[in-house]
Parts: C-alpha cells; structure tokens; sequence
C-alpha cells in the first residue's frame, strides 16, 4: 500500500520519566483506517504463515509524530517491543473478518513493521540496544539451513499417560519437572510427543558490517560469486523463524529490523559477565547483491 506520511527518519529518542502515550487500541485504529481490506485479504490467502506488513510511516502518522525528547507511542514500542508486537497480535488474531478465522490464524498471524527508523550499521549496536527495536543494515555473510525447532515440547508421562506441555528456549530441551496430573505427580519418565507439540521454522543468518580496509584475502567460490573473505569483528547473528527464512544468501546487502537480545557466554560451563548480542528479525529488506570486492568474514 502507499504510505500516508512523507516525513524523514526519526532520531532515537532520549529517556525521559514522563508516562508514553500508548495504548493497544492505537492498533485497532491504525487497522480500521488503513489495513481493514489488507487483513481481510489476509485471511482470504491464509496458509500455515501469515505476514500482516505494517509501514513505519504509517505508525507515524497515526500515532503521532515524536521530538527529541517527547514521550510517544513510538518511543514506547522501540523501548517495549515484545509488548506492543504483541497487542498487534492479539488485535490482529481478534479482527472481525465477517467470516470464521482460517485453520492457524491465531497462531501463525503476525505483524511485521517495514521501513523503521532510524538505520544504523552493525558496528554502531551497543549495549543500549539491548531489548530495544532497532533496525540494521549489514551484509549477509552466512546463512545456516533451516530446521523445525520445538517452542512448546508435549511431554507424555509413562505411568499415567497425562500429556504435559512445556515452553522452550534456546539453549537446550527442557523436559517436565514433574507430571502435572494432580492424581500422579510423578518425576518421569516421559515420552516426548512430536505430533503433539508446536514448532516454527528457524534460521540463522551472519549479518555484517563492510569495510574496505583490506587485511587477508582468502577467495572461495560459492554458486556463481567469487567471495572475498576479510577478518572483522563487526557482526551480529539474526535469528528468522517461519516465513522470513529460506530467503537469503551470502552477498546480499539487507536491512533487519527486530529485537536485540543477548545471551550469556560460558566459560566451560560457568557463566561469566559478558553477554553476546543477537537480533530476532521481524522484518527484513533485501536491498542488492554486493560485488565480488565486498568485505565479509571467514569465520562467520
């Protein structure tokens, strides 16, 4: 769709201790004046992903233009954005289609936001981006093969055959600390379930700063590009899940917006201070293929 708002980037804002002016009915306007024939249409298409693609400059126009140093809507999703994705989801799953939601809708329908501002460059992520929505350009250095990963692990107990369902993460499977059957209570053993448990699509990708200061060339050739590698430090993982993967590969020049989170290194198995960086994608823009001469990292 055409956008409503013409206006230029918007500078990350300063903090400041005045309440935001958010609400999540600020979606339902937003979808009402502007996306009710794109949900719609959605739904009409609806497979096992559904990508409901919300402008930036229309998050702008409708929720207010931000300063400096105004507390807006817009400040409140860049500092809160695992709360205010999901009210869009919720508001999104709970539209009135006028017909009976497809098989999944409530599960597999997201909002994704495109053209946020302001871009900055992978070198430029710091600690102060951490549980933040940013948006990043970089190259594609690396790209892993997709694989189904499990988000809630179904657990059947063998004493009592009571199904238990446990959420994951992404350092190991987690398995019931006791089966949940008040009658039983039991520690195990249990029988993990695929067909009864829930997955997404998962996919990493090495997203990179380039440069054109030369330091060790080792040429590799991977399809029909000739690929210079150079050793940089400047790199975050992306992680993609569902509809964003299988859509990349090295040499494209991508803008990611998304989450930054972090996780904790180890040392042996003790956990130290230091935290590594990653981004969960929630949109990606795929601007161009860089040339042969492009800067990217054996090791990556």
């Amino acid at each position: 769709m055409n956008t409503k708002a013409g206006d230029a980037g918007v500078p990350m804002p300063e903090s400041t201790n005045a309440k935001p002016r958010y609400s999540k009915d600020f979606w339902e306007k937003l979808f009402d004046r502007y996306y009710h024939d794109d949900i719609i249409d959605l739904a009409t298409k609806f497979t096992k992903n559904g990508t409901l693609k919300i402008e930036f400059a229309d998050l702008k126009l409708v929720w207010g233009r931000i300063g400096e140093t105004t507390t807006s809507a817009i400040e409140y999703l860049i500092n809160n954005p695992d709360e205010v994705l999901e009210d869009a989801n919720n508001i999104l799953h709970g539209f009135s289609l006028l017909v009976d939601p497809p098989e999944g809708w409530s599960e597999k329908a997201h909002v994704e936001i495109s053209d946020f501002e302001p871009v900055m460059a992978v070198r430029d992520l710091g600690h102060e981006h951490l549980c933040k929505f940013v948006s990043v350009t970089g190259v594609v250095t690396r790209v892993t093969p997709f694989r189904p990963k499990i988000v809630i692990a179904a657990y059947r107990c063998l004493y009592c055959e009571y199904i238990t369902r446990v959420p994951q993460d992404d350092e190991k499977i987690i398995e019931p600390l006791e089966c949940e059957n008040d009658i039983c209570g039991r520690k195990g053993p249990f029988k993990l379930l695929l067909n009864k448990s829930e997955f997404v699509d998962y996919q990493k990708i090495i997203l990179q700063y380039p440069t054109d200061a030369k330091i060790e060339e080792v040429p590799r050739v991977r399809g029909n590009f000739t690929i210079q590698y150079y050793p940089t430090d400047d790199k975050i993982e992306v992680i993609l899940l569902n509809d964003l993967v299988t859509l990349f590969y090295p040499l494209q020049k991508v803008t990611i917006t998304g989450i930054v989170r972090a996780r904790q290194k180890l040392k042996g198995k003790a956990k130290t201070p230091f935290l590594e960086m990653f981004i969960e994608a929630n949109h990606i823009n795929v601007s161009k293929i860089q040339d042969s001469n492009t800067v990217v990292d054996s090791h990556a």
